[in-house]
């Protein structure tokens, strides 16, 4: 099994040099290397599924939280739509998207249908109903969200995660990277960014490909909610 151990002993023989401790730079160039992973790379071992209880408008992003995938109702298996910042109405009802009132209408409240990224929160449209005052035995609406989760930092010796395992060489470049730029070596700084870069679009070709591979792609409109 890969470890941060060994990607440390690779880096100190690809640079030849026993120093990559002064002043912990070897932490701060893997440190910057996930920050990259986190920003660039999309392969399928990042991807983490999550059960979500639409009980508020707001629901706070998970801390690992990279990018979006899906977000799809648990009950109905359909996928929420994605609004921008500039549709979607939570209120006013126009696109639907008003909740009626159950307690004055007699109706059960309607499923979100949509949602949107607001800063480091998901919104959900419309936004949930909520009993008042709460009522501790009410169903709310429950999605699977579908994500790609940064990789479990690397800080103990032993520690290693799926990104480290099944794609080495994306940390390993990424680290000599930034120590060919921490030792002033631009050279060799521009060689292991395009080695970086080569990995990471490959590994997320690789995604796309695997992706849509065995049986043939077929599509289905969605009904309407």
């Amino acid at each position: 099994m890969a470890s941060l151990a060994q990607l440390k002993a690779d880096v100190m023989l690809w640079l030849n040099r026993q120093d990559v401790d002064a002043g912990n730079a070897f932490t701060s160039w893997v440190t910057l290397t996930e920050i990259q992973i986190a920003q660039t790379l999309r392969h399928r071992c990042m991807v983490t599924t999550a059960d979500q209880a639409i009980d508020r408008p707001y629901i706070p992003l998970p801390p690992d939280f990279a990018t979006l995938q899906s977000v799809r109702d648990k009950t109905s298996g359909e996928i929420l739509a994605l609004k921008d910042m500039w549709s979607g109405h939570w209120q006013n009802g126009q696109d639907g998207m008003m909740w009626p009132d159950p307690v004055s209408t007699g109706t059960a409240p309607a499923a979100a249908r949509a949602y949107r990224l607001m800063g480091d929160c998901l919104e959900f449209l419309p936004h949930p109903y909520q009993p008042s005052p709460p009522d501790p035995t009410y169903q709310f609406q429950v999605v699977e969200v579908l994500y790609y989760a940064k990789p479990r930092p690397l800080l103990l010796t032993t520690d290693s995660n799926a990104v480290l395992e099944q794609l080495y060489s994306v940390y390993l470049y990424g680290c000599l990277k930034h120590g060919a730029i921490w030792a002033q070596d631009d050279n060799r700084a521009q060689q292991m960014d395009t080695l970086f870069r080569s990995a990471v679009t490959s590994a997320d070709l690789h995604t796309q490909q695997s992706d849509f591979s065995g049986a043939p792609l077929t599509t289905e409109l969605a009904p309407a909610f």
